[in-house]
């Protein structure tokens, strides 16, 4: 339950699993499995990998991942074939979902993340009573704490993963008008960009969305633009030419072809080469970021990532918003490499800059002469 694995032995964890259920190939199954674990941004434990193994039986898809649906398989996983204590009665998932739903709206308002189960169960009841639902508040309190979905903390409770307020904070926007207003007009989805992730993949026609984020980021961009202040039409490559030799042309293609061949190694090595870049350690971060108005630079990088997965998720949208927006995610896009392009000098002499609340820091390939 606790150690984290390697994709080495998450590749027996989906053969074992796989010899009973034919998901599909192999190396297709571990990559989606491997993809979900750290979209998700939980651990890589054995619980982990057969509750996503399980969530993907009956459409197994490798297409990139729609968060939103999947944790939905995920809920019916725990809600019915999952670590559940023996009732009667068990409780409906869409009437749970929707007073959890309320539940995070309250969380996010008041920005704080800890509670009491006194409190969990009253605000939990007052949904109940508000919209003549009939739920059993316990058993779900049970049900969230035998799958973890909710842990202990000391004296209070909280939700184990922060992706769980987002998913169920996203379906009482989906609800509830007023909410999402509140979250975009606050800008609170700049902070925590999975919320609008999960709210546009719910039905994948959010328009609303689409629009309001278009705007957005398209004023945060003249804002970094207006303090960076180099061209619009700056290309620093313009000038450069480069007139390889014969020589230079075979080597590369050499290269190309070492890289082909490479794709014939041992699953062992190749499971160690897609580890290189995995960290242990994000998983254990769950916190959630408060909005900084003055980090311009921040938050346009924050507002890329929740435009991107938007724009990902809305199928149905109409084609000239979807234009729009991609397009402002690409300029927005490229005011950043005009950023690192000032920062070089910086980060050659230095190894690390920072400007407007980001840092940029050289990776272990570039070597410090």
């Amino acid at each position: 339950h606790l150690l984290a694995l390697p994709q080495s032995q998450i590749r027996k964890v989906v053969y074992a699993y796989n010899k009973e259920k034919d998901l599909g190939d192999e190396n297709i199954v571990l990559t989606k499995i491997v993809s979900d674990l750290e979209v998700l941004n939980i651990h890589r434990t054995p619980t982990n990998c057969f509750t996503l193994l399980k969530a993907s039986e009956k459409n197994f898809d490798e297409s990139p991942t729609n968060r939103t649906n999947l944790l939905e398989k995920v809920l019916f996983v725990l809600f019915n074939d999952g670590n559940i204590p023996t009732y009667n009665t068990k409780p409906d998932l869409k009437d749970c979902e929707y007073i959890l739903g309320c539940f995070c709206e309250n969380l996010i308002r008041k920005d704080s993340y800890n509670f009491s189960k006194d409190f969990f169960l009253s605000e939990l009841q007052r949904s109940c009573k508000e919209r003549l639902l009939d739920v059993e508040i316990g058993i779900l309190f049970d049900i969230l704490i035998a799958n973890s979905v909710i842990v202990q903390k000391e004296a209070d409770y909280s939700f184990r993963a922060s992706y769980w307020i987002f998913y169920f904070a996203a379906k009482r926007m989906h609800q509830d008008s007023e909410f999402a207003n509140y979250i975009f007009t606050s800008k609170k989805y700049i902070t925590f960009p999975e919320i609008i992730e999960f709210y546009t993949g719910i039905d994948r026609s959010r328009e609303d969305a689409l629009k309001i984020l278009s705007k957005d980021i398209e004023d945060i961009r003249n804002i970094v633009h207006s303090k960076v202040r180099l061209p619009e039409d700056m290309n620093p490559y313009s000038l450069i030419q480069w007139h390889p030799t014969e020589e230079q042309i075979a080597k590369a293609q050499e290269e190309i072809s070492e890289n082909v061949l490479s794709s014939g190694l041992p699953e062992s090595i190749k499971d160690q080469h897609a580890d290189k870049s995995y960290n242990q350690i994000r998983p254990y971060n769950q916190s959630i970021q408060t909005f900084f108005e003055e980090y311009s630079l921040h938050n346009l990088m924050q507002n890329i990532k929740a435009s991107s997965r938007a724009l990902r998720n809305s199928d149905y949208v109409k084609p000239e918003i979807k234009k729009e927006i991609l397009s402002r995610i690409l300029k927005s896009w490229e005011e950043i490499s005009k950023v690192l392009f000032a920062l070089t000098p910086i980060l050659a002499s230095k190894g690390e800059a920072s400007f407007q609340g980001e840092t940029f820091v050289l990776g272990d390939n570039f070597k410090k002469e």
